[in-house]
């Protein structure tokens, strides 16, 4: 069970972009986080927009 909260201080911009690149791969914002931390490949789900061009 995941209890733990790691707290730290970040720019605006640090704050917003894992938020969008969480977003465009479809996970929670802690998941992005982790598997970024663990150096896990992560891949962007495109938009039907994207797939149509």
């Amino acid at each position: 069970m995941k209890r733990e909260v790691i707290p730290f201080r970040c720019s605006v911009f640090e704050k917003k972009l894992p938020k969008i690149k969480a977003k465009k791969a479809g996970l929670p914002l802690s998941d992005y986080c982790r598997s970024s931390a663990f150096k896990h490949s992560l891949i962007e789900h495109l938009t039907e927009e994207q797939l149509q061009h």
